[in-house]
């Protein structure tokens, strides 16, 4: 065993050994990433001449590998360069070395290592920013730089996640290329909300860089509908013209919107070529439509998934159409209440509320009292106890609406009765003329008659004339009223009364001094011998007034005939005066002219005509006096002569009688 080792050795020394040197270039980059080729270089100086084998080797924190062998022909002592354009593969990372070894005949003969350097699959990059909202049916536009450690432009691709919250929504992959990304998303019919967008960028060396949540954006869809009504209040029948408009979140133009709504098993639509175009859209509304507010619900939507939703109110007014008055009963009497109700309904047959004025006219359609009645009560009118019988009736109205309803007042005889100091009177409190025969019953004594009484007359009972004198019980079967502790008086005869009245106030004044004998002189007229002198009495008192009154008629026609011959004498007197001053020249007779007056002549004698006329009128006045019936001359102390008679001697007065009879007719 020794020996052949021994043997070996030997050999060896005895074989001529060859050395070199090698010698590597610096990397002028520090860092490269993963698939990066480039050129390495260096010399060989070698002290033989042979040919032999340089490997490369890259010998890395995470791997090693042999990226190339070059074949030198190395002559000895002189220096060979070399270069070669190396690939880092993709299954080194961290810090490597370059190693070079030459070998010959597969002997390693020398090896040499570089500088370090830096191996990386890691990427530098980065976005613009994107506008921080969208609306659906926008476009988002993407751009970005993506470059190796070197700075040179990937070709690779771009993974993008649309994300909401920790969910992908979406994945898109782009292209990059040299180094650069372009992308364009049409932001249609994808959910509405807040994203986050990153980024997986790779080439094909498996360098890569995730860009997590470069972005973020909100993604609106809502369409905001603006509708208005062209009033607030309509009527049943109108035309109800709703105009309007549609705006996105983002005030972006929106194409081919539509709007629809329905109204009444109505559809209403409208198509906007552009959401900046205003919509029109009407309708009718029925005749029985429903009072009060109602609802339309629009909604707008458009091919890329915005939408939108509004509730448009309007109201409609309440039209009374139909008016019903109920009259609970159809015949009634007089003091009893007439009841009643009003059913008002709108064009929708629905109950109106309100109250409306409701009149009571009489048999002859005369108007008789009327009242606020509110509609949907009970409510009632009383009639009068004199209420005529016939047909009456009750009005409605409001609202341009009437309504009436007949009832029959029936004829009603009603009699009361009321007793006063002796005196029953019995009272027609019916609507009808009531004939008929009335009793009266005084326990068991009974006296009546047939009576008739008009509405509201009355007639008197005087019971001393119909029953004796007494306490008694009054029944009165007619009207079954009863009367307790009824006393009935002796009846008064004529000089009963008389004696009451004439001698006891003639014997008041003298109670001091004949008191006794006036006393004793009433006590004795119930005498009937007395009575019969009394009567005899009576005849001359009443004798005497007679003639007194005709003896004052023939003293004033006595007077009318002296004042007529007064009047005469006076005249005549007045005419003997004028001529004999018209035969002394004095006055001169007038000279009358006839058929040459004029206007102003005729006027003249209009006016001294009329003067004279209110002249005497007014001297009438004065003067007249009536006794009996019959003119005559008023007294002397107020009696005026006439303004242009000529004063004469009045006529002696009638002797003046002082307290007599004739004082009463003055």
């Amino acid at each position: 065993m020794n020996f052949k080792r021994g043997v070996l050795i030997l050999f060896l020394l005895l074989i001529p050994s060859a050395s070199a040197t090698i010698s590597l270039d610096q990397f002028t980059v520090s860092t490269h990433n993963l698939g990066d080729r480039f050129l390495v270089g260096g010399t060989v100086t070698p002290d033989q001449t042979f040919r032999g084998n340089l490997f490369l080797e890259f010998t890395c924190e995470q791997g090693s590998s042999t990226t190339a062998t070059l074949l030198l022909d190395l002559e000895s002592g002189k220096s060979t360069a070399f270069s070669s354009l190396v690939t880092i593969p993709d299954t080194l990372l961290g810090r490597c070395t370059m190693k070079g070894s030459l070998s010959k005949n597969g002997n390693v003969l020398e090896t040499q290592t570089s500088d370090s350097f830096l191996a990386t699959n890691d990427l530098r990059g980065s976005f613009e920013p994107v506008l921080p909202s969208y609306q659906l049916s926008e476009k988002l536009s993407l751009k970005g730089i993506f470059t190796k450690a070197d700075g040179t432009g990937i070709d690779g691709s771009a993974l993008l996640y649309y994300k909401q919250g920790n969910v992908t929504l979406l994945v898109e992959n782009v292209d990059v290329r040299a180094g650069n990304l372009a992308y364009i998303k049409d932001l249609s019919l994808i959910p509405p909300g807040v994203y986050t967008l990153s980024a997986h960028v790779s080439d094909a060396s498996q360098n890569r860089h995730v860009f997590e949540s470069f972005a973020t954006f909100s993604l609106a869809n809502a369409l905001t509908i603006s509708v208005h009504p062209d009033k607030e209040l309509y009527s049943p029948g109108d035309t109800v013209v709703l105009r309007g408009s549609i705006q996105g979140k983002t005030g972006k133009e929106l194409k081919n919107v539509r709007v629809f709504t329905s109204a009444f098993e109505k559809e209403l639509s409208a198509t906007l070529k552009s959401n900046n175009d205003a919509f029109t859209l009407s309708f009718v509304l029925p005749k029985d439509v429903k009072s009060g507010d109602h609802q339309l619900s629009f909604t707008a939507k458009d091919d890329t998934g915005n939408y939108g939703e509004q509730i448009v109110g309007y109201s409609v007014r309440s039209i009374p159409t139909t008016l019903k008055l109920v009259v609970n009963t159809t015949s009634i009497i007089p003091s009893q209440e007439v009841h009643f109700s009003l059913d008002l309904r709108d064009q929708a047959n629905d109950a109106f509320k309100d109250s409306l004025l409701t009149s009571l006219f009489n048999q002859k359609g005369t108007f008789e009292k009327s009242k606020l009645v509110k509609i949907g009560t009970d409510d009632y009118f009383v009639l009068s106890a004199d209420s005529l019988p016939g047909t009456w009736k009750l009005k409605a109205e409001g609202f341009g609406l009437q309504a009436e309803q007949p009832f029959t007042v029936q004829p009603h005889q009603l009699l009361t009765t009321e007793l006063h100091e002796g005196t029953l009177t019995a009272h027609n409190i019916g609507n009808v003329l009531f004939e008929g025969y009335f009793a009266l019953k005084a326990d068991t004594l009974e006296k009546g008659e047939t009576i008739s009484l008009d509405l509201n007359e009355t007639t008197d009972f005087v019971l001393n004339k119909l029953f004796p004198p007494g306490t008694y019980t009054l029944y009165i079967p007619l009207t079954n009223q009863t009367y307790s502790g009824v006393h009935v008086l002796p009846r008064e005869t004529f000089f009963g009364n008389l004696k009451d009245s004439l001698f006891n106030s003639v014997g008041k004044p003298f109670d001091g001094i004949t008191g006794k004998v006036t006393a004793r002189l009433s006590s004795s007229v119930d005498d009937p011998t007395r009575q019969l002198a009394l009567y005899g009495l009576l005849v001359l008192i009443l004798g005497g007034l007679v003639f007194m009154l005709w003896n004052h008629r023939a003293q004033s026609k006595t007077d009318i005939y002296v004042h007529e011959q007064h009047r005469d004498a006076s005249f005549k007197e007045g005419r003997k005066m004028l001529a004999e001053l018209q035969k002394r020249g004095i006055r001169k007779p007038s000279q009358q002219q006839f058929g040459v007056a004029d206007e102003k002549d005729i006027q003249d004698f209009r006016n001294r005509m009329k003067t004279a006329y209110e002249t005497h009128q007014a001297h009438e006045k004065k003067n007249a006096y009536q006794s009996d019936g019959y003119p005559t001359l008023r007294p002397a102390a107020t009696r005026q002569p006439p303004a242009s008679s000529t004063p004469s001697t009045p006529p002696p007065e009638p002797e003046k009688k002082e307290g007599s009879i004739f004082d009463m007719f003055k």
